[in-house]
């Protein structure tokens, strides 16, 4: 088993790319690799010298963060890492430190071209990849570790530890590692040391297949192999929902189902608690599966939710839920009551399969219901709704479960 390395220690290359702010004290000191040290009467121009990361008291808009590059520590630059525990320390940061943080992950692959600018300092996510700073700014990686409150720095309370989620680590895995941080204080202070641990991807090793390419005990529902049909949609600006049933991996983006984007969306956008956006636009579109459906107290077992393609326009977030329509329900009646709430009053009843859950770019979101992912798992369904936040693309929806008996085979209508 391959020991676990401080990925963010500058004895391993680790480089501080950018900070809010570095008034008191650099954002760099919480890459080294040697214990905190504090002097008592040791003040300079700033105030008083720490050493970690201490920003000033915020009096502006908005909270401090940094970006960090992970090293590997074989001086080869770049590289992508799994990431399995976190370490901070809020040593002598005993008034100052940070209330809380979160921390964020993505993959920036480095230039492929011998011309490309490439810094000394290995900065090239400012000159290789314009604008890239500023996505993680709107909190464009995975979130590997959630808004999480820290203590102040004396000896009994100063060392934080954090295991990676599962799921979390599933998705760094399937997006083949990460590269970069995005250290979050909410709002201001200062923390000591931070050590992120995990070990790196090497080039000749690849990432997990995708899922969707293992085998599985029960049959993909969705798919038009199996009679899946697209029936309607909200949006199909870019793409059709039939699209989202093909057996096959997307060739492209017109490969799937797009939609425009709200001409009505938000000038700025906001987040709840969760990290999702706070937005009432949505778009959705109503598969209907085939087999006849999953099998009432067999259900849905699993969801492949696959953005490959969708980049710069995958969606922030889906959700799923499915209904069960008898012999005297129409589609017709389930495309209907798309869209409304049809909790009460309605032949048609919508259950949620799917929360709401944050999507990332180029990459197959499984969820298991023996993970506890899937809700109402146990009940019959026959149609589902895909609802995707606030607009976007997506590659393919593969609903996998437990058959009724097979039907006829409808065509898609899209």
């Amino acid at each position: 088993m391959t020991k676990p390395l401080n990925l963010t220690s500058s004895a391993n290359n680790a480089h501080i790319l950018f900070a809010t702010d570095e008034w008191f004290a650099i954002a760099e000191n919480i890459l080294s690799p040697y214990p905190p040290t504090f002097v008592a009467d040791l003040y300079c121009d700033q105030g008083k010298v720490m050493d970690g990361w201490e920003t000033r008291r915020k009096r502006s808009a908005g909270h401090d963060w940094c970006v960090i590059m992970l090293g590997g520590g074989d001086g080869s630059g770049v590289g992508s890492f799994t990431i399995d525990s976190i370490d901070v320390d809020t040593a002598y940061f005993t008034g100052n430190q940070t209330p809380r943080i979160s921390i964020e992950a993505m993959k920036v692959s480095p230039p492929s071209s011998s011309n490309s600018i490439h810094t000394n300092n290995n900065d090239y996510l400012y000159t290789w990849m314009p604008g890239a700073v500023s996505r993680l700014a709107n909190n464009g990686g995975i979130r590997v570790l959630p808004r999480t409150p820290l203590k102040p720095g004396y000896e009994e309370s100063r060392y934080h530890s954090f295991k990676i989620e599962e799921g979390v680590k599933h998705r760094l895995q399937e997006l083949g590692g990460v590269t970069h941080l995005k250290l979050n204080y909410f709002p201001d202070g200062g923390v000591a040391r931070l050590k992120v641990w995990g070990t790196k991807i090497h080039p000749h090793t690849s990432p997990n297949p995708p899922p969707s390419s293992t085998n599985y005990e029960h049959p993909e529902l969705s798919s038009s192999v199996h009679g899946g049909v697209g029936l309607m949609c909200s949006n199909k600006h870019y793409g059709v929902p039939s699209n989202l049933l093909s057996p096959t991996l997307g060739k492209d983006m017109g490969d799937g189902w797009e939609t425009a984007r709200h001409p009505d969306r938000p000038p700025l956008i906001k987040k709840d608690p969760t990290g999702l956006q706070v937005t009432p636009l949505m778009d959705w579109s109503i598969l209907k599966l085939g087999l006849g459906g999953a099998k009432a107290n067999n259900g849905i077992t699993r969801i492949i939710v696959d953005t490959r393609h969708f980049k710069g326009n995958f969606p922030e977030s889906v959700c799923i839920d499915g209904c069960y329509a008898d012999s005297a329900i129409s589609d017709e009646d389930v495309c209907a009551s798309a869209g409304k709430d049809t909790s009460t009053n309605s032949s048609v009843q919508w259950f949620p399969l799917l929360k709401r859950v944050a999507l990332s770019a180029d990459a197959e979101h499984e969820f298991l219901r023996d993970d506890g992912l899937i809700e109402n798992g146990g009940k019959g369904v026959t149609h589902v709704r895909v609802s995707i936040y606030p607009d976007g693309g997506l590659s393919r929806v593969r609903i996998y479960g437990v058959p009724r008996e097979v039907e006829a085979v409808p065509r898609s209508h899209l």
